[in-house]
């Protein structure tokens, strides 16, 4: 919370131009109320997070909500809560139960106009990113900093996006130009998107689906061809295989 605090709030708003509304979703550390309260305020910065299991915080009502509308599949309670202490922060806290996960999920926003379903979309996306730090982290196992200076860090982060992005666009060249794809877990994909869709059409289940992280056994074949003298077709024929078998 002190990082997301240094940062100031021009640096927070991303250079969008004043009187448009920015919304961050961040994780539970990140949670403030009070200071939340004061960049909405302030700056037309609006915060969503998941709510930590331990918070006592005071129901204030119910919010209404249109269970019509598609995009609130899923959404079991829309409702205005606060930390009570005189904080005068108001929240809104959302329910939503997942419907491939059997999962529920509780979000906590500054934000009071949209619609909640969108909002857990918003939180959604932000596992996205999530995943791709998990891959940098576990299968390229890039768990250290280079260096300690700013110039360091910051050359480390631009060349693993460089490496995810040269590994999207290996796959794209390899089903564009060899007909090469991971079918079985496209496959898989379908049907959990098609499961989705049975149960209710669920909007955040279904919408703005795609592979964020590439699978373990794509990066090991790449690390493993990458250092060897093998012809490019030999490292297509494993790779075949690899899709085939596994």
């Amino acid at each position: 919370m002190h990082a997301l605090k240094r940062l100031g709030t021009d640096a927070l708003r991303g250079g969008q131009p004043k009187g448009k509304k920015v919304i961050l979703a961040w994780d539970k550390a990140g949670i403030d109320f009070a200071f939340w309260h004061k960049v909405k305020q302030s700056s037309g910065l609006y915060f969503i997070s998941r709510e930590k299991e331990n918070m006592k915080l005071i129901r204030c009502g119910e919010r209404s909500f249109d269970r019509d509308d598609h995009r609130n599949a899923g959404v079991l309670s829309d409702e205005n809560v606060g930390p009570g202490g005189g904080s005068g922060a108001m929240l809104r806290r959302i329910t939503y139960v997942d419907p491939i996960e059997a999962t529920t999920y509780v979000y906590l926003t500054t934000e009071m106009s949209l619609p909640p379903g969108l909002l857990v979309l918003i939180y959604k996306q932000r596992w996205d990113v999530e995943k791709v730090f998990d891959e940098l982290k576990n299968k390229l196992v890039e768990k250290k900093a280079w260096g300690s200076s700013a110039t360091a860090k910051s050359t480390q982060a631009q060349f693993l996006c460089l490496a995810h992005n040269l590994m999207v666009l290996l796959e794209e060249t390899l089903l564009k130009a060899e007909g090469i794809d991971n079918r079985k877990e496209w496959k898989r994909k379908a049907v959990r998107k098609e499961k989705a869709e049975k149960e209710g059409t669920n909007f955040v289940a279904t919408a703005l689906q795609r592979f964020t992280v590439r699978t373990l056994k794509f990066i090991r074949w790449l690390r493993n061809f990458v250092y060897r003298t093998t012809s490019w077709e030999a490292a297509l024929a494993r790779l075949r295989h690899v899709y085939a078998t596994f």
